[in-house]
């Protein structure tokens, strides 16, 4: 205001006034003497319910509410201060009805509760209510009135917002006189309603409106009206129905977080956000803004993006840096040029191998793509990505965005790069983050391009091709200082020489040479490179070079053989109550399908093989089908033969059917089902309906909700085999009540093992909060009483819910349940070994030269001595594959006990190698087994292992040694992220050991090693903070060691 002109206002006076509260509270001392208090009838009580409706004093909405009474036709506003949320920090809302990105309505989560009671109430009230009583004669505009939902005929409160024009309903009956027709005839109001709760409206005639009670106007509308801030439709005109529909699958399916940031006209202007996954490191709630506009389905007015909270990008931890004068073996994953490359090295290959496979197994287990898809990438954000030409999940990274809604990803573990589609993206769990990252940058040594522009085309693809499908030896010049790049020289044998990649591109006339490490394309193969290592599993998963680049990579062929556990379970229980499953589907914990695990799954992989030959080239259309019976059905999703049974018709061609074996459902047409033959109706169905016992879905809900499902399906995902405990018979739902163990590995220290521990699934639902536990008195069963259960004379069709139904002119295919187990099953066993290999034999010196081959995971270190005769070991391999590599030999055929020497066909190279039983059931179909020579362990089929066993007298080459003087931090076990540090740095290298104290009491040596530069494993553990040194008097004297004492 001018000041001028609020001097001059101010001289003409001044208003005095009294403000006068219009009540007060006082102590029952001060009242007056005549007070009394009123009685209040019985009627005015409110139930349960409704009080629960009545006791906020928290408000959401500024917002009046009327009464309109039958005895007062005045209308009453109730003004109801509301918090201010400009000022309040963001809060989780429910999206409960959206017109646009522009328009919608939101509900506080903390009202829930109350809204539901309030809802209760009032539909009990309008049910049981006289409705001439309460029924208004006319209503006014802005008033409330309790209002009659349409669609489920329930009772809600609504705001009066347009009075229709009163139009003629006609209601006519056959042969009624015209005269009777027109007394039909009759005039009835038409309103158009706003439902204060939940924003959305409706045109409701009068009939549906009662007049609403004063104790139904505590609580103010519970639904805000919302907008997106500083948005826009993309074409500037109106929001598109896929921007409509883009931006209620981002809110509806969950809650979300609001940030208030101003209001105008009774409308909040907020943005919303997804919650962040807990599994998932560092994770920044996705704005939904920042998504449309990503999507290019929306633009900021101003060119702002969201804020959000500063968080540091999580990242990967880069690749350990070549050292110089280091050799190591590897394989090129992709090139850019010979002055650009990338390799992988040998030793860590399993480790890759093991975590792209477990990759596979999370995100292809129907993962939510809204609650882990990605909708506002950032350059350098690290994600899983989706490799367009095998579908197969990667590690990955942001490194541009191209627009289109597209990404330029970077696959780290392999380093080449591919632009897709924001849809093949997923949020990185955090377990996949630890690994560090595989592909190592390189730069050939001594060689540079002969042309001005640089590097040729056909230099980069004769690398690529001299690169492909061969495991290389690469020597370290050390890193090129400012450029993150090894420089290397390679090699790869031919008989008995070594031929030089760096010279043989100079000799091709592809390069340059421009030092000595590209002069001399062969040499001859030293003695010291002949060191053996341990087998390790080669890389499954490797990349091509995507279309969208000049040239084509031929990279290494994925092994089609997936990498297997490297750890077996112990049996669990000795009471023979745990039997161990595979999960094959999953709808909710109400309902899954297991299948039983061991001899079964090899039966139903010969099933499915035969039934693939067979029908493949099968001719014929089905006559006919009928509900309950079973056919062979292509799956349109997996393109493969499957067992089914019709559950019903949906229409002339499409059937709904059921996977016998598998347990999940699919809509397919006619021409995908043919007659199942004789042959496939023997086998037992494999697939068992069970549901989860002892918990019930949060909230009152009858329903169980998404979150929960997911998380089910993420605890389950993330492990091959499961252990199920059966709770009871199967009920009237032919569905088993069991719960399930999931297994995790507690690491072990130096002298102490790995151990195994269980949890429960229904328990770890319940901790996370997405589950509510119920207390029933329910006796566990074993599972000879589920295969009791299961079996009998029931049919196919009933064991999993189908209704039979009586013959046609087409004969029902009949499959027998599942067969009683043998008593056997799941017995450990407690025998005997028959012959066990001997001890190794330690060096006669204390200190002697040795090379690391494995880092155990008890955080043993398992090494041979160099001082000794290093080719005994290569003697005892070729030995063996003489004897067993011609002609199969005779294998188990049960589980051979606990520490039994066999001979074991390792599955990555598929040579036999000497080793001995550490873990076995009777139940199971593979045993866990220690290679002996060279300290890696396995799980390996019984038809990969005998007993004719050949080198007897030959002891252990690989001796198993601790750290001396050292101890873990803050516990008794090794950190595994320590262990896949050591793994990653010193196996396969050469190292200097002496013995510092007597064996311990598990026959271990107490070593120092120390590697060739100086450097003590124990001290740099010290140094990195994760062991503490043990004092010396703790510790043995080692004056007086002898080999005595060490055997």
């Amino acid at each position: 205001m001018d000041s001028e002109l609020e001097e001059s206002i101010s001289q003409l006076g001044k208003v005095e006034y009294e403000i006068f509260s219009k009540f007060s509270l006082l102590p029952k001392s001060e009242l007056p003497d005549t007070y009394s208090v009123p009685e209040i009838p019985d009627s005015l009580y409110a139930t349960d319910v409704e009080e629960s409706c009545s006791t906020s004093t928290d408000t959401f909405s500024e917002d009046s509410l009327s009464i309109s009474s039958p005895a007062d036709s005045t209308s009453i506003q109730a003004s109801l201060k509301c918090k201010d949320f400009t000022k309040m920090q963001p809060e989780n809302v429910v999206v409960s009805h959206i017109k646009s990105p522009s328009s919608f309505w939101v509900q506080k989560c903390s009202d829930m509760k109350k809204l539901r009671a309030l809802s209760l109430a009032i539909d009990k009230f309008c049910r049981f209510a006289e409705p001439k009583k309460h029924k208004p004669v006319a209503v006014e505009k802005g008033d409330v009135y309790l209002v009659q939902f349409s669609q489920d005929k329930k009772w809600y409160r609504g705001r009066v917002t347009v009075i229709l024009e009163q139009k003629e309903t006609q209601n006519t009956g056959e042969g009624l006189a015209s005269s009777d027709t027109k007394k039909l005839k009759k005039k009835e109001l038409l309103i158009e309603v706003l439902y204060i709760d939940y924003g959305n409206t409706e045109t409701v005639p009068l009939s549906n409106f009662r007049n609403i009670q004063t104790r139904f106007l505590n609580l103010p509308g519970m639904a805000k009206e919302c907008s997106l801030v500083d948005i826009k439709p993309a074409n500037d005109a109106a929001w598109t129905i896929e921007a409509i529909t883009t931006f209620t699958k981002f809110v509806a399916s969950q809650p979300v977080t609001m940030q208030v940031y101003e209001e105008r006209n009774n409308v909040y202007y907020v943005d919303l956000s997804q919650t962040a996954e807990s599994d998932v490191s560092n994770d920044v709630p996705v704005s939904v803004r920042d998504a449309l506009v990503f999507l290019e389905l929306a633009v900021f007015p101003s060119g702002k993006i969201s804020p959000c909270k500063q968080r540091v990008e999580p990242q990967y931890m880069p690749p350990e840096p070549l050292r110089a004068n280091v050799n190591i073996s590897a394989i090129i994953s992709h090139v850019e040029s010979p002055s650009h490359f990338y390799v992988q090295q040998m030793s860590t290959a399993s480790y890759l191998s093991s975590l792209i496979f477990e990759m596979n197994e999370v995100y292809n287990n129907q993962l939510n793509p809204i609650l882990f898809g990605i909708f506002a990438p950032r350059i350098g954000m690290i994600c899983a990505a989706q490799f367009s030409l095998d579908c197969q999940w990667y590690r990955a990274q942001v490194i541009g965005l191209p627009g289109g809604a597209k990404v330029k990803v970077r696959y780290v573990d392999f380093g080449n790069t591919e632009v897709i589609h924001h849809k093949f993206l997923r949020k990185l769990l955090n377990k996949f983050s630890k690994l560090n990252i595989q592909a190592i940058p390189c730069k050939l040594a001594d060689v540079t391009y002969n042309q001005e522009k640089g590097w040729s085309q056909q230099a980069k693809e004769w690398l690529t091709n001299q690169g492909a499908r061969k495991q290389l030896t690469l020597k370290s010049l050390g890193m090129i200082p400012g450029e993150n790049k090894a420089e290397v020289v390679l090699y790869y044998s031919d008989e008995d020489f070594e031929i030089c990649i760096n010279s043989l591109i100079v000799e091709e006339g592809l390069a340059t040479s421009c030092g000595p490490h590209s002069k001399e394309v062969k040499k001859s193969k030293s003695s010291s490179s002949k060191k053996q290592i341990s087998p390790k599993k080669k890389i499954t998963p490797i990349l091509e070079e995507p279309a969208c680049d000049n040239f084509l990579i031929n990279e290494p062929v994925a092994e089609e053989k997936k990498p297997q556990p490297t750890f077996v379970k112990p049996p669990p229980d000795t009471e023979n109550k745990h039997m161990e499953v595979h999960v094959s589907w999953i709808e909710s914990p109400d309902q899954f399908y297991i299948r039983i695990a061991g001899e079964n799954e090899k039966k139903l992989r010969m099933l499915m093989d035969d039934m693939q030959k067979t029908y493949e080239n099968m001719e014929g259309d089905l006559i006919d089908c009928t509900v309950g019976s079973a056919y062979a059905v292509m799956s349109t999703f997996q393109k493969k033969w499957f067992r089914g049974t019709v559950v019903s018709k949906l229409s002339d061609d499409k059937i709904q059917i059921h996977y016998l074996d598998y347990g999940m459902t699919e809509e397919v047409t006619k021409k995908d089902m043919q007659k199942l033959l004789e042959k496939f109706t023997v086998d037992e169905a494999f697939a068992i309906s069970c549901h989860l016992v002892g918990i019930i879905p949060p909230g009152g809900s009858s329903k169980w909700p998404n979150v929960t499902i997911e998380k089910f399906r993420l605890l389950v995902a993330s492990h091959e085999t499961l252990l199920l405990t059966s709770k009871g018979e199967i009920d009237e739902r032919k569905s088993l009540p069991s719960d399930l163990l999931i297994e995790e590995i507690v690491r072990g220290g130096a002298l102490e093992p790995t151990r195994v521990v269980y949890k429960s699934i229904t328990t770890e639902l319940v901790n996370s909060g997405l589950a509510l536990p119920v207390r029933k008195n329910i006796k566990e069963s074993s599972p000879n009483s589920l295969k009791k259960t299961i079996s009998g004379n029931e049919s196919l069709a009933h064991l999993h819910g189908i209704v039979e139904t009586t013959t046609t002119s087409e004969p029902s295919a009949f499959i027998p349940p599942p067969k009683e187990a043998s008593k056997k099953e799941n017995v450990v066993l407690d025998l005997k070994p028959k012959f066990v290999w001997k001890r190794a034999v330690p060096p006669s010196e204390t200190k002697f030269k040795a090379f690391i081959t494995n880092i155990g995971d008890d955080g043993s270190i398992h090494l041979y001595s160099l001082c000794e005769d290093p080719v005994t070991v290569n003697v005892i391999k070729k030995a063996l594959q003489l004897k067993y590599g011609k002609e199969k030999p005779k294998c188990v055929e049960q589980v051979l006990p606990v520490g039994e020497a066999c001979i074991a066909r390792f599955s990555v190279d598929n040579l036999w190698y000497r080793a001995e039983v550490i873990s076995a059931s009777a139940s199971a179909s593979k045993v866990k087994v220690h290679f002996v020579d060279y300290g890696n362990s396995e799980l390996v089929p019984l038809s990969d292992i005998s007993t004719e066993i050949i080198m007897q007298t030959f002891p252990r080459q690989c001796l198993e040694c601790v750290l001396y003087g050292i101890k873990p931090v803050d516990s008794a076990t090794w950190d595994q992220e320590i262990l896949n540090f050591l793994h990653n740095q010193f196996v396969e290298k050469e190292v200097t050991v002496e013995i510092k104290a007597p064996a311990d009491k598990n026959r271990k040596l107490q070593c120092e090693i120390v590697t060739l530069s100086g450097l003590s494993l124990a001290d740099l553990l010290i140094s990195m903070g994760s062991a503490l040194p043990v004092s010396e008097s703790s510790s043995s004297s080692c004056s007086s060691i002898t080999t005595q004492d060490i055997t």
